[in-house]
């Protein structure tokens, strides 16, 4: 059996996080890897990839704005999801398991990477589809740490940031303490922040 976790802080407040999580009928909006979604009633319902592929998911537990799980099923795999909601302001913080058992022998070592791929995608599509309701463009995927606090009550930080729906950059910038105000800064690809590295491993600080 494998087993993958993705934990991520989503724009918007719980309630349309949950909202957008649990409408069914309408994954094909924004979900990028799917082309429609069968209701088959109120526990079961059928996901179709863009190729046609249909997955078969069993709700097992819903807690309202808490928890969400599911069994699955396809002709590849078998397996079971399980959702955490929490609230964290006018943000909300996911955090998704997924253990699935391969039923083809040879597919065994792929399913793991290959279930961090889809959790990934899903959390970016999910972020774009929240944002259009918040009206922010951006959201803190990962705060790495405080640089420095101004007189002026900002604090300087390095987060890692998705700015407009795109792929996370490295993002230093000053931050009111609720992060709805921000000043200029500066962002980094990951390529980027790669080659500081070891741009600066040798310089000595004084």
């Amino acid at each position: 059996m494998a087993e993958s976790n993705i934990k991520a802080v989503i724009p918007g407040d719980i309630h349309k996080v949950w909202e957008i999580v649990l409408d069914i009928e309408h994954y094909s909006a924004w979900r990028s890897a799917l082309s429609r979604t069968e209701i088959k009633n109120e526990k079961q319902f059928v996901e179709y990839t863009k190729e046609g592929y249909p997955t078969t998911f069993s709700v097992t537990a819903v807690e309202p704005c808490r928890r969400w799980e599911f069994d699955m099923e396809n002709s590849n795999m078998k397996g079971h999801w399980s959702g955490i909601f929490t609230s964290k302001g006018t943000e909300t913080e996911i955090d998704f398991t997924e253990c699935v058992t391969a039923k083809k022998v040879y597919m065994k070592p792929f399913v793991k990477g290959f279930l961090k791929k889809q959790q990934a995608q899903f959390v970016a599509d999910l972020r774009k589809e929240s944002a259009k309701y918040t009206g922010r463009k951006f959201s803190i995927f990962k705060h790495v740490g405080n640089i420095s606090k101004r007189n002026n009550g900002y604090t300087k930080e390095l987060n890692m940031i998705f700015w407009d729906g795109r792929e996370p950059v490295y993002d230093i910038r000053t931050w009111n303490d609720d992060h709805t105000k921000y000043g200029k800064g500066v962002t980094i690809t990951p390529g980027e922040m790669k080659k500081l590295q070891e741009l600066i491993k040798d310089i000595n600080i004084f």
